[in-house]
């Protein structure tokens, strides 16, 4: 099949250019439905890369696993904003509120950690409830491309140990260059951000999104350094 780096480039550039225009027409709800459409396009994107190059072992990821709930997981500022508006919709005062003030204080005391830090913690996401994904339909691109072929060795990874988990490589690149598309045209200042302290940000007030979209720098405290592109085994 065709270099992979060349559908990883036109999907983000693709995405990209709708993240431009969205950002300039400075329309929340647009914004928010503009993660939607790009998880669309890259779930699109997927479908076909599975037919031409299939995967050689099925994945092992199932529901109520959740070894990699516990990692730490990047997400784009029109993330951010599309699962706030997720839980408005999905969750009463009170139980907002609560998560609220979670996220508030998980993102205080992790402010500053980098992947490994986040691993030694030991703390599920903020999301998982009952070892699942209260917002799955919602979830993050970053969670929509991973995948495994081996849950014993995501568990063993999660317990320090030095193993490779084999995984499905177009799935992983797929959505992390969807991830990218949405971010490029955010402040450069804002970068991927962390995603308890993204949503510490995002459902404390519920204009965070016209603000960032009027130019606020909102997201100062829930940076994340670049990663690079994950590269796998198919």
């Amino acid at each position: 099949m065709a270099d992979p780096d060349s559908y990883e480039t036109i999907l983000e550039s693709g995405i990209r250019a709708r993240t431009r225009e969205v950002v300039a027409a400075r329309d929340p709800q647009h914004l928010i439905a503009l993660v939607a459409e790009a998880a669309a396009l890259a779930e699109g994107l997927l479908a076909a890369l599975r037919e031409r190059d299939p995967p050689e072992a099925p994945a092992a990821c199932r529901e109520g696993c959740a070894y990699c709930c516990h990692y730490q997981v990047a997400v784009s500022p029109p993330e951010a904003f599309a699962i706030a508006a997720h839980l408005r919709a999905t969750r009463n005062a009170d139980d907002l509120a609560e998560l609220a003030a979670t996220c508030a204080r998980l993102a205080a005391e992790e402010r500053g950690f980098d992947p490994a830090a986040r691993i030694r913690a030991r703390r599920p996401c903020v999301l998982l409830a009952d070892g699942r994904c209260s917002i799955y339909a919602a979830r993050p691109l970053a969670c929509r491309g991973a995948n495994a072929t081996d849950a014993a060795t995501c568990e063993a990874a999660l317990d320090g140990a030095d193993v490779a988990v084999t995984l499905y490589v177009h799935q992983a690149n797929a959505m992390k260059a969807a991830a990218r598309g949405l971010n490029h045209a955010a402040d450069a200042r804002d970068g991927h951000l962390e995603l308890t302290a993204a949503l510490a940000v995002t459902l404390e007030d519920e204009d965070a999104a016209a603000r960032w979209l009027a130019g606020e720098p909102l997201f100062a405290d829930a940076r994340l350094p670049s990663r690079p592109t994950t590269k796998g085994t198919a």
